[in-house]
Formats: C-alpha cells, structure tokens, sequence
C-alpha cells in the first residue's frame, strides 16, 4: 500500500513537471496603443509589463514573457511590439518571430482599437503579416477589441452592426469568428489606476472559448514587413469598400415584405420580397 502511494506522488509531481514544462502560451499581437500591456497586467492582476502612454513609439519594443497560473493551470502570457511603429518595425517583426519559435500550443490573441467606430487597416494589415509568417494549413487567432465607448458599445447592441464589424475585422486574408471586446475604462485610461479586473466572460474567453494552434520553430518563416504598408493600403481599400457598401444599404428604401401563410400541406410560412 504504502509502495503504490509513493507511486503515485511521484508519478503526480511528474505531471505536474509536465505542466511546467509545457504551459500553454497566450500571445498577444498589437500595434502601439491598444493595450497589449495591460491586459497582460489584467489577466496577472499585478504590474508586471509596461503600461502607460509613451508619445511617439510604442512602450513594448522587444518579446516579453511571463509565468502565470489561473485555476491551477500554468501558463506563458507573451507580450510583443507592434507593426505600425515605422521606427521599429523591423526589430518589432523580430521579436514577434522570436516570440512565435518558442515552440508549444499558442492561443494568439490580436489586441484592437476601433477608430470612429471602425477597424483600423493597420491592425487588419499585422493580423495578415503575422498569420503569413505561420506556415501551417490549420491557423487560428482571436481578436480583442479593447477600450470600447459607451457610444460604441450601443452601437454594437444592433446585431447588424455586429456584422459589420465582423466584416471588417475579417477583410483581410485570415477570417475568425473569436472576437471579444472589453469597454473603455475611464480610470484605467487616466491613469488612476494600474490595471483593470477581468469579468467572468473575459476569462472564460481566455482560458476557455479561444481558438489554439500548435506552432513548431520550423514552421515560422520571416515576417515580410517591406509588404506592411502595400498590405495595410490593399485592407484600407476594402474596408472603404465596405463602409460604402454599408452607406448604400442605409440610403436604400425600405422593402416590402409581404408574409404568405401557405394553409394547404405544411401549413409554413413563407415570405415574398
């Protein structure tokens, strides 16, 4: 008895080795500003990455990680530089490809912010760069929509809104219906206070409902970032496609509908435009 309890605690430290060695890594993907640190800082509920308003290029220039635990699980939380800082890009491209060879099961999580309410290029343009440089068929990311108005946060209380935006995140090369947003907080953005506290659905989104892909070193090419404004001026292009395609449909007529209700056979309902 006492031989197969010695067992199984080594045989349980193992495991636990195990998960040590192997944590899930959580990546998170951004241009300068939309606040790759603090959510890091969030999710860790302390200081631990740079967070703060720096004029001028973004405050995260080189790959940092960072041990963390959520319901007993371990975990590497990445935070990287963004593509649209043109004094940095190349090393920012670097030090996301460094991030990308770690080698493991990586939930990539691109961090947004909406600019009058609509998708930036920019942040379309380092979703397709980043996913190009992963040379797998099955590729998968998230998206975080950070520092949401009020304003348009009622705006996305229309479900056709929400398509919209959908569309517009998805313009690009690379489509995910993983998409989270997380409204404005004032005191955050004043700097009152060093880091928000995540809801339930926030961290359930996380740990829970992102879409993961396993990525090995071999399988991460250079991130091309000579194509970073060609790409981003193609997306701005589809996104105005997009925004005048949406102002046709709002300056059109309303439709007629006429409802039918076949009473003969079924009995179904059906609907004449």
């Amino acid at each position: 008895m006492i031989k197969r309890l010695i067992a199984f605690c080594l045989l349980f430290n193992y495991a636990l080795f195990a998960m040590d060695d192997n944590p899930e890594i959580l990546m998170f993907i951004g241009n300068p500003g939309v606040g790759k640190s603090s959510t890091i800082n969030a999710l860790k509920q302390e200081m631990v990455a740079k967070a703060d308003v720096n004029l001028g290029s973004g405050l995260t220039q080189f790959f940092t990680k960072y041990k963390h635990q959520h319901q007993g699980r371990n975990y590497l939380l990445f935070d990287t530089p963004g593509l649209d800082d043109m004094k940095i890009r190349e090393q920012a491209a670097a030090e996301i490809e460094k991030a990308l060879k770690q080698e493991g099961s990586y939930k990539l999580f691109f961090v947004i912010t909406l600019e009058a309410g609509r998708v930036k290029p920019s942040d379309v343009a380092t979703i397709e760069m980043v996913m190009d440089a992963i040379n797998r068929d099955d590729k998968a990311y998230n998206v975080i929509i950070n520092k949401i108005s009020k304003l348009e946060k009622n705006a996305l209380s229309l479900p056709s809104n929400i398509d919209v935006l959908f569309q517009q995140i998805n313009s690009g090369k690379y489509k995910t219906k993983n998409i989270f947003y997380i409204d404005l907080d004032r005191d955050l953005a004043d700097g009152d206070k060093s880091f928000f506290k995540p809801s339930i659905d926030f961290e359930n989104f996380i740990y829970q409902d992102s879409q993961g892909i396993l990525i090995k070193k071999v399988e991460v090419e250079k991130i091309k970032i000579d194509k970073f404004e060609e790409i981003r001026m193609a997306n701005e292009q589809e996104l105005n496609k997009i925004k005048e395609e949406l102002k046709a449909a709002q300056n059109r007529p309303p439709q007629v509908i006429h409802h039918y209700h076949n009473s003969g056979g079924g009995g179904r309902d059906c609907a004449i435009q």
